[in-house]
């Protein structure tokens, strides 16, 4: 399945699509990255960058009227469940839209203050497609997804982008999954492809002219080398792909203090190279992740979990607030809305057997 994230400029479509693909735990695309890389700095008003992006952008469509799409199919987690930001372009659309399965949400802020151009009028071309869709039996009722809303942030008694993606996750939830989830594997587990960046300095064998560098990537592959911590492949913009890259060589953007060292992201070596990854979805959402060296918590969100299923063994990937990524158990972790601190509860050491008469 694919989430089609539309609206004009400014209505909040970025941290809806990254909310909403970080809760579901599925790939986050931005349609636009491409022209963004191309244009320059911003100019006047808000309202003249947008006019001028557009212009910039559809002078590059009549050279390469591909651009966008090619953009697109090159990102590698458009082959699975993914959230897609930013199509406006009705002809990039139909070529990506699997009317089947996928679903388009349209966002409008009342009360806007800035006006549509005209190449955002391809939006109302889109919704008129997957209307006539669904009306004809080429889509399922529900492809269409309009939210209304009256604020960013939650406000009392009135509509807010985050009740938006609360009923979108609510939607979605537990329809989505990790490729391969809860089947066994042998060192290397595909994960859904997750936007993060990496040490450059790493890359090219620790040279200091790179130190404090760093470059975007995709993991896509979490790994269990018996006796080293959980690693993660990861695929770069120019086509690189590096295997063997420790948590703490990778953040989610640019990382914020504190940042911590390896002992502290993970809580323990792989014991194995059998192990399943599974995608518990009622773990997704907030988490508290107590790092005892430190006695410090600190705030996340679930990922996924690596289960050594020969053993005893697991452990739960989550993205810290500051960018970090970890491996931890669930002794470690509190899941959802929740204060510090933990009841003394004891692990659960008695084996349960039956006897067979």
């Amino acid at each position: 399945m694919k989430i089609f994230v539309l609206g004009i400029s400014a209505t909040g479509k970025t941290p809806f699509a990254e909310k909403l693909a970080a809760r579901l735990q599925i790939s986050h695309i931005k349609a636009s990255a491409w022209v963004r890389r191309m244009f320059p700095a911003p100019v006047g008003t808000k309202q003249d960058h947008i006019e001028a992006m557009t212009k910039f952008s559809t002078d590059a469509l009549k050279d390469d009227p591909d651009a966008c799409l090619r953009h697109v199919r090159a990102e590698p987690g458009l082959h699975g469940d993914c959230v897609i930001e930013g199509m406006r372009n009705p002809r990039d659309f139909v070529h990506v839209f699997d009317p089947r399965t996928d679903v388009a949400i349209v966002l409008t802020k009342r009360a806007h203050d800035l006006k549509a151009t005209e190449f955002e009028t391809g939006i109302e071309v889109i919704k008129d497609y997957v209307q006539w869709s669904m009306r004809n039996g080429l889509s399922p009722q529900g492809a269409l997804v309009e939210h209304v809303f009256d604020f960013y942030k939650r406000e009392e008694g009135s509509p807010s982008l985050d009740d938006a993606i609360n009923a979108t996750v609510s939607a979605f939830a537990g329809k989505l999954s990790a490729p391969n989830a809860g089947k066994a594997a042998h060192v290397h587990a595909e994960i859904p492809p997750i936007a993060l960046m990496v040490k450059k300095a790493l890359l090219y064998g620790g040279d200091p002219k790179h130190a404090g560098q760093r470059l975007p990537c995709r993991a896509f592959v979490v790994s269990s080398y018996p006796a080293s911590t959980p690693t993660f492949k990861v695929l770069l913009e120019d086509g690189a792909v590096f295997s063997y890259l420790p948590p703490s060589a990778l953040t989610e953007g640019e990382p914020m203090p504190p940042e911590l060292s390896l002992e502290d992201l993970v809580y323990a070596n792989c014991p194995t190279g059998d192990f399943c990854v599974h995608d518990f979805a009622t773990l997704h959402g907030p988490v508290l992740a107590y790092f005892k060296r430190r006695d410090l918590w600190m705030k996340g969100r679930y990922r996924l979990t690596l289960d050594w299923y020969e053993g005893n063994d697991l452990l739960h990937l989550v993205s810290l607030e500051n960018g970090q990524q970890a491996f931890l158990p669930h002794h470690k972790l509190k899941f959802g809305d929740h204060p510090q601190g933990f009841e003394p509860y004891k692990k659960l050491r008695a084996e349960w057997k039956v006897a067979k008469g």
